[in-house]
């Protein structure tokens, strides 16, 4: 089994403390257990513009890292280059596009890890290690972050529907993602959703910024010429990586 890490998401948590991660990380404990099955995949630079061309305000409330969190992001990229792992940074491609292509290619390959909720979508294909469903069936998270809204990717949702409203609307999932797919209000009429939602599905503006915010939930494939050219690997030299690491004090 091939490891494929959302470095981004994996490496912000991990220093950070969170409840996913509740101990820090310790750079010289991964880098000795580093292997040729690992893959690092970052998010390439302008990695945000592809989606906020068609959601603006995606990621946008979002505060910038700490100079010393990305100091140890940096040392640990170049870590890497001493190893036997492979690194992935494709230009104006996030990390979750490029591991969901390589996962899309190669079913049954890869472990992912990662806290996002979005790699459910493809749960089918691949081993999931950090993830929690919030008892959302992967063919529906994209609904389900659309209607309900995602605060870590700054996604709305519709006002006023939330979780309870989404378990009570299920045998009509299917045909609001249909209504949101034809961007026309009037597809809304028909179903039953609260007075105040109702309305706001009215409004051709509204449709419109719900049908953005199904669309950025989704996995976009990223062309293989591209996914190529981002492809680097690492040139084993421990000795190397323990000075450097020495540097640290780690």
């Amino acid at each position: 089994m091939i490891n494929l890490y959302d470095g981004n998401n994996i490496m912000f948590r991990q220093f950070e403390k969170t409840a996913w991660a509740p101990k820090p990380m310790s750079l010289r404990l991964r880098y000795e257990q580093t292997t040729a099955a690992d893959i690092w995949v970052w998010d390439g630079a302008k990695h945000n513009e592809r989606r906020r061309d068609i959601y603006p305000p995606y990621k946008m409330n979002r505060t910038p890292k700490g100079e010393d969190l990305i100091s140890q992001i940096r040392l640990w990229r170049e870590l890497l280059g001493t190893t036997p792992a492979t690194q992935i940074e494709v230009y104006g491609w996030e990390a979750d596009d490029v591991i969901g292509t390589l996962v899309r290619k190669h079913p049954g390959k890869f472990r992912v890890h990662t806290n996002d909720m979005d790699y459910g979508q493809i749960s089918h294909l691949c081993e999931l290690s950090g993830v929690n469903m919030k008892n959302v069936e992967p063919r529906w998270i994209a609904l389900y972050k659309a209607l309900c809204g995602d605060s870590s990717d700054n996604i709305k949702g519709i006002p006023g529907f939330g979780p309870g409203r989404w378990a009570a609307m299920e045998q009509h999932w299917l045909a609001i993602e249909a209504a949101i797919r034809s961007g026309d209000p009037a597809s809304f009429l028909d179903l039953p959703f609260k007075p105040a939602v109702a309305a706001w599905l009215t409004q051709q503006d509204n449709v419109d910024l719900l049908r953005a915010m199904l669309t950025i939930t989704h996995f976009q494939n990223v062309p293989d010429d591209e996914l190529e050219g981002g492809i680097s690997k690492g040139t084993p030299n421990k000795t190397a990586g323990r000075a450097r690491l020495q540097e640290f004090f780690l």
